[in-house]
């Protein structure tokens, strides 16, 4: 027999020789595996029910475009209203007369009784002119000499303001009188012409 052939390897140099830290023995426990069971598998068969299908959302009805030739005209019932019809608006509108307040003191002026003619005062559209009757030393009555009556709207102004003034100036016993509306120039007219004939009836 051959006897066996032992080679001697060169020792490592020291430059690559590496120092492993030694660890400490570890025990670690081999599981045995479980041995497969070689029985055919059951097949058990499950009844499912079927699940009824969602309803799909409601979708928002479109309203129906039609056509607005084709179709006919509405009208909304609403109730009967009165409606007055316009009159027309008179030219020279009648303003009611201020009077003095009831119960007023009438003050004496001290007017010698007799008929007294005041000057003719110019309203505009004609001439008037006013007579006093004092009694008792008050003024009783006026009288309208002249006032405006070639017009048609004259006639109809100085028969409505003219009355109106004298009623106010027996009542205040003077001519201080407010203006009527409506009938400036005649109420102008009607204090100048009785200031003038109470200024006599006073001298």
């Amino acid at each position: 027999a051959t006897a066996p052939v032992f080679r001697t390897l060169p020792a490592p140099s020291p430059q690559f020789r590496t120092r492993f830290p030694i660890a400490r023995e570890t025990t670690a426990g081999i599981a045995v595996a479980a041995k497969r069971s070689h029985d055919p598998i059951k097949q058990t068969a499950v009844t499912v029910a079927p699940q009824p299908s969602p309803a799909p959302p409601e979708q928002p009805v479109a309203p129906a475009v039609t056509d607005p030739a084709s179709s006919s005209p509405s009208f909304a019932v609403t109730p009967a209203v009165y409606i007055p019809v316009p009159q027309p608006r008179p030219a020279y509108p009648d303003a009611p007369a201020r009077f003095a307040p009831v119960g007023m003191e009438v003050a004496s002026h001290g007017y010698a009784d007799g008929v007294y003619t005041g000057p003719p005062a110019d309203a505009y559209y004609g001439i008037i002119q006013i007579q006093a009757l004092v009694q008792g030393g008050q003024l009783t009555a006026l009288k309208v000499l002249k006032y405006p009556s070639d017009r048609r709207t004259s006639i109809n102004i100085n028969r409505q303001a003219l009355p109106m003034l004298r009623d106010e100036a027996i009542s205040a016993q003077s001519a201080n009188v407010d203006i009527i509306s409506g009938a400036t120039l005649t109420s102008r007219a009607f204090i100048q012409s009785l200031r003038g004939a109470l200024m006599k009836a006073s001298s």
